[in-house]
């Protein structure tokens, strides 16, 4: 059902604003309204500290990832990784950091890693460019040289060697000594150094000028360059273990990860208040906050607020025309798992009905009809008795793993009168108790029956439809629209009846009354004709409507057929198992030793891909008949979903997820 939600104003004093706001922020369950007389922004420093504590956070993530130390994750908290705490416990923690001035430690090693990591680069460049030239024998004073030659150092790509010495055989007073060379796929780069008369200096500016030549001017200081190459990897490994050093000791910080992400949380949910403040309205000596609440959680909300702060003051809103309440969605725990179909088409409106419970029923169906395997089903049930028994789940989570059990117990049932386990063929297995008991409990073999599926499927359908116009009818049963109960909706339901009725008795399915329901599915299509058009005051155009009205059957039909696919989609499970059991036997059946491994790797694979993306079909087709086929009959949806003001976490989950 669709929460009653009533609208509250809660006025304390100005010194108990803070308080106010971090007892609302746990309890999460006042959905913020919008006050006209909202104060103004509030100035704060609450950003500059988060933008710290995550640079502490990512200083330590580079430290982990430098050391290739990571924290252990166990089996159990693989869907929620994270820690749990309390608000307090949060401020206790924020505390802790602000006083053991931990971010000016991080800072300081921070920034002197970024310097050294600067020099190693600069010298890892430096070196990389000198390397092919330390078996040159020139020192710094010989790259000035002042007789009458001209000197220069050379990178040059080529694919042809020869084609460089003849360009340089072109110049009279050349002089070429290579002195490295690297290969770089079909190409290779020379390293060399060229000397010519000062006569030839506008020749030896033409050959630099070539296509793949290169000049290089290299810093040298009074040496070598193998001297020189020296010094820099002494620099280089002076640098290095200076990091070593300051990584060794950063590795404390790894032991303040959770100190920091603490705080992180801490700041995040103290900004969430702060923004909260801005739809408060301030006056001199006091300060109201305006807000939706569940109506039922009225007494014991006040009761709990009111042993917190002593001034304060609860009271309940008119309601407006303007107004627009959330929609919350309470249900029993049997039903609650259904809530998340409904949630992935969005919220109702606030005037309209829940549909989870009318879907529930329908959707297991469709979900068992979809998978149509009892061993799958089987699977699904264990799995996910596993999981919500073993693993930290949040609600959420706890939700949509309930609702997969359900659908495997539906695919349990279904499949077992269908009977499918994992694919097998029945027929072929030894003869004993099981035998008899799976044979036993068969109903139908969707493979040599096809169409009684289909049968199955469509009365699903014609079901589920006609309960669509039953919820509709009791809508505006509730809302006083009688006319509407009896005309637009009793009328449509017997009309479908009338006509199936007949059909079937007229294929001799019923055994009599064919006359009787042909006059009365005439009677009630004229009763549609004559009353559909009823918002018209034109005669001819209220007969018209009327009489167009009667194409609704074609929408009936088309919808129907929309739950044929149910069929394909249960067949495509079983013939899928089925060719991934014929290849196991073929491996089984290859090799003596290695083919039975084989076969029981094709097996698992098989069957494990198999139920994973039949079961995602099974739950998309499944959903994609509610929202189409089923909702749109009686809501238009299109609340507002019930958002209570709370902790909207990054590092630390909040314990009442997990209640």
């Amino acid at each position: 059902m669709i929460t009653p939600m009533t609208k509250i104003q809660i006025a304390v004093p100005r010194k108990d604003k803070e308080a106010l706001l971090q007892f609302l922020q746990e309890e999460e369950v006042i959905h913020i309204a919008e006050n006209e007389e909202s104060a103004p922004p509030i100035a704060s420093d609450t950003a500059y500290q988060l933008a710290q504590v995550q640079f502490g956070l990512e200083f330590v993530d580079r430290i982990r990832r430098r050391l290739n130390e990571y924290p252990k994750r166990s089996l159990k908290t693989m869907f929620s990784s994270k820690p749990a705490a309390t608000l307090p416990e949060l401020e206790l923690r924020l505390k802790t950091v602000r006083s053991a001035d931990l971010l000016l430690q991080i800072q300081k090693s921070s920034d002197e890693l970024v310097e050294l990591d600067g020099k190693v680069t600069a010298l890892s460049q430096h070196i990389s460019s000198l390397t092919p030239w330390q078996a040159l024998r020139l020192r710094a004073e010989d790259l000035g040289i002042t007789v009458p030659v001209e000197h220069a150092l050379v990178s040059i790509i080529t694919h042809e060697e020869s084609y460089i010495y003849d360009e340089l055989s072109n110049i009279p007073t050349s002089l070429w000594q290579e002195v490295g060379r690297i290969q770089e796929g079909k190409q290779v780069r020379l390293y060399g150094e060229v000397i010519v008369h000062k006569k030839d200096a506008i020749a030896l500016q033409k050959f630099l000028q070539m296509p793949g030549v290169e000049q290089v001017e290299l810093a040298i200081n009074g040496s070598t360059f193998a001297e020189e190459l020296q010094k820099l990897r002494k620099g280089k490994t002076t640098a290095e273990e200076k990091i070593q050093q300051i990584l060794k000791g950063s590795r404390q910080f790894l032991t303040k990860e959770d100190d920091l992400k603490f705080a992180y949380d801490a700041l995040l949910h103290q900004q969430e208040r702060e923004n909260v403040e801005q739809h408060m309205a301030v006056m001199d000596h006091s300060v109201v906050l305006t807000g939706w609440l569940p109506k039922p959680w009225l007494a014991s909300f006040s009761k709990r607020t009111s042993a917190r702060i002593a001034d304060i003051a609860i009271s309940e809103v008119p309601l407006t025309k303007q107004d627009i309440p959330p929609v919350a969605l309470t249900n029993r725990s049997s039903i609650r798992p259904f809530e998340v179909v409904t949630n992935i088409y969005g919220k109702p409106a606030y005037h309209e009905i829940d549909p989870t419970p009318a879907l529930s029923i329908f959707f297991l169906l469709a979900f068992g009809l979809a998978l149509t395997d009892a061993g799958y089903g089987l699977v699904m049930v264990v799995s996910m008795f596993a999981a919500e028994r073993f693993f930290r789940l949040k609600k959420e989570m706890r939700k949509m793993v309930r609702l997969l059990c359900y659908g495997g117990i539906s695919t349990t049932i279904l499949g077992a009168l269908t009977g499918g386990w994992f694919s097998i063929d029945l027929n072929t297995l030894p003869a004993g108790t099981i035998k008899d008991v799976l044979l036993g409990i068969k109903v139908i073999d969707p493979i040599a029956q096809p169409m009684v599926l289909l049968g199955v499927a469509l009365g699903l359908g014609i079901l589920q439809l006609l309960t669509a116009w039953g919820v509709r009818g009791y809508y505006n049963w509730k809302q006083g629209e009688i006319t509407k109960v009896l005309v637009d909706d009793l009328s449509w339901i017997t009309m479908v009846v009338f006509l199936l009725g007949w059909i079937a008795a007229k294929q001799q399915i019923i055994p009599a009354g064919e006359d009787l329901l042909r006059w009365a599915a005439i009677a009630n299509a004229t009763f549609l004709v004559v009353t559909q058009g009823r918002s018209y005051k034109n005669p001819l155009l209220k007969l018209g409507s009327g009489a167009i009205s009667l194409y609704g059957l074609v929408s009936f039909l088309s919808d129907t057929l929309s739950y044929s696919r149910l069929l394909a989609l249960g067949l495509a499970t079983g013939i899928i198992g089925l060719v991934v059991n014929l290849v196991a036997s073929l491996a089984f059946e290859s090799v003596p030793v290695v083919g039975i491994l084989l076969g029981i790797g094709v097996l698992l694979v098989g069957h494990i891909f198999n139920l994973g993306i039949n079961a995602l079909g099974a739950f998309i087709h499944s959903g994609r008949l509610q929202f189409v086929e089923f909702f749109p009959k009686f809501i238009e949806g299109g609340g507002v979903p019930y958002m209570p003001f709370g902790r909207i976490s990054h590092y630390v989950d909040n314990p009442r997820e997990f209640a």
